[in-house]
C-alpha cells in the first residue's frame, strides 16, 4: 500500500440528525482500516458542539476542529480538506457511511490520478450510479445530464480526491461564505437572508463539480465504490424553489468553459409550462423543467 489517506468529515448540529449517532456511525469504518491515517472533523459553528465534542475527539485517529463562523456546506468542505494532512482525502458528509469495501476498491484502484475526483458508483440505497461508470471531463459530462439521476450525480459531493488540487481548484473560496463570492444568480436584493443561503447550499455539491471541470479536471465514477447515504430529501425539498435555477445555469457555464467562450450574465422569469409544471425561462431562450432539469420546447 503506497499511500495512506486523511477521512474528512462535515459536521452540523450532530445531536439533532438522525438519532444523534451519526457521526460515529460515518467514522467508525475509518478508525478500523488501515488505509485511513487520520480522520478530521470540523463542524460548521454549531450550538451542540459541546454534547459530543470530548467523546468523538478522543476516539483513535480523529482530529475534531470547529469553525468560529459558519461557512456553510461547501466552506466547511473546503475547511475539512485543508485540516487533513495527507495527500490524498476522502470528502464525506457525517450522514454517510464509507464502509471498508469503500476503502478496498480505493485500493484496488491505485494508482490514483490528482485530475480525478472519484465518485461512488452507488449511494446506497436510494442513488444508483452505475449507468455512468467512466470518466467525464467538461465537453463529456453535459452528454449525459439529461439521463435519470444525472442531476444528483452532479450534486454528490462525498468524493475521493487529491487534496493540493483540490484546494489550488477552489482557492478563492477558501476561509470564506461561498456563496457570498458566487454571482447573484437569482437576483437576490439581501444575500444576508436565508433564502439565499439555503438556495445555494442545497447544491453546493454542483458548484464545487462544477468549478472542478471548468479547471479541467474529470469526474470518474468507480465501479465497486459504494458508501451508505442517509436519504436527506427533505432538505432538498424544502429548499427554497430558486435551486432549480442553479443547475442549469451550473451546466452552462461548463459548456462555455469548454467552447471557450466569455461567459453570459444570465436572466431567467418564472412560468408554467405544459400540464401546469413550473418552469424557468432563460433571457437567451432556453426554457427548462424545474423538477427534471431538462429542456422543454417553448
Amino acid at each position: 500500500m503506497s499511500d495512506t489517506i486523511t477521512l474528512a468529515v462535515t459536521a452540523y448540529n450532530e445531536t439533532q440528525r438522525g438519532e444523534g449517532d451519526w457521526l460515529r456511525r460515518c467514522i467508525q469504518p475509518a478508525i478500523e482500516h488501515s488505509l485511513v491515517q487520520e480522520i478530521v472533523i470540523v463542524d460548521d459553528a454549531s450550538e451542540d458542539f459541546g454534547k459530543w465534542v470530548d467523546e468523538v475527539g478522543g476516539l483513535p485517529k480523529v482530529r475534531v476542529y470547529q469553525n468560529q463562523e459558519n461557512r456553510g456546506i461547501l466552506g466547511n468542505k473546503l475547511e475539512a480538506v485543508r485540516r487533513a494532512t495527507s495527500k490524498w482525502v476522502a470528502l464525506c458528509d457525517s450522514d454517510n457511511v464509507m464502509g471498508p469495501n469503500f476503502y478496498d476498491c480505493l485500493v484496488a484502484n491505485q494508482p490514483w490520478s490528482s485530475r480525478n475526483l472519484y465518485c461512488a458508483s452507488f449511494a446506497r440505497p436510494q442513488f444508483d450510479y452505475r449507468r455512468f461508470i467512466g470518466r467525464y471531463d467538461m465537453h463529456t459530462f453535459p452528454e449525459i445530464f439529461n439521463c435519470n439521476l444525472a442531476p444528483c450525480l452532479f450534486n454528490t459531493g462525498n468524493q475521493f480526491l487529491h487534496r493540493e488540487m483540490f484546494l489550488n481548484c477552489l482557492a478563492r473560496y477558501a476561509g470564506t461564505r461561498p456563496d457570498l463570492l458566487q454571482p447573484n444568480y437569482i437576483g437576490a436584493e439581501d444575500r444576508s437572508g436565508m433564502e439565499w443561503r439555503d438556495t445555494y447550499d442545497v447544491v453546493d455539491s454542483a458548484f464545487m463539480n462544477k468549478e472542478w471541470l471548468v479547471y479541467g479536471g474529470y469526474l470518474n465514477v468507480v465501479r465497486g465504490l459504494e458508501y451508505q447515504h442517509h436519504y436527506g430529501g427533505q432538505c432538498y425539498e424544502k429548499a427554497p424553489e430558486l435551486k432549480c435555477v442553479l443547475m442549469p445555469l451550473y451546466l452552462m457555464e461548463i459548456r462555455e468553459a469548454a467552447a471557450r467562450v466569455a461567459p453570459r450574465s444570465y436572466c431567467y422569469q418564472k412560468r408554467v409550462g405544459v400540464e401546469g409544471r413550473t418552469c424557468f425561462q432563460y433571457s437567451h431562450g432556453l426554457i427548462i423543467d424545474a423538477e427534471t432539469y431538462r429542456q422543454v420546447q417553448p
